[in-house]
Formats: C-alpha cells, sequence, structure tokens
C-alpha cells in the first residue's frame, strides 16, 4: 500500500533483498509506480473514470 507516497508492506511480505525473486521484484516495482504516481500528482481515480466513460461510449484506450 502507498498512501500518502510511503510504502507500507505486510509483515509476512517484507523481504530484505527483493532481487531474489522476479515476483517480488515485479510486486515492488508495481507499488513505486504507485508512489510515484502519487508523488507526481497524477490522479488515477479521475483517469479510471475517464477511461470507463470512454470504453462506455465505444472507445477503447
Amino acid at each position: 500500500m502507498t498512501s500518502n507516497g510511503d510504502l507500507y508492506f505486510n509483515a509476512v511480505d517484507y523481504k530484505p533483498n527483493f532481487g531474489i525473486r522476479n515476483p517480488d521484484v515485479a510486486w515492488l516495482v508495481q507499488e513505486l509506480t504507485h508512489a510515484w504516481q502519487y508523488q507526481t500528482g497524477r490522479s488515477m481515480r479521475m483517469r479510471g473514470l475517464l477511461e470507463q466513460i470512454g470504453r462506455l461510449r465505444g472507445h477503447d484506450p
């Protein structure tokens, strides 16, 4: 979870070295992307809403 640009891990998911397994690296990159989106002021909720409206109108982003 990335609230306010901080990363929070469940204790069972934390690993001191995320580079050991690829699925863990992919998960970390995905979470860091959320932090980047927050820090750059990108509104993913608004983008999602606009994409859904586009789909209802027959557009496929």
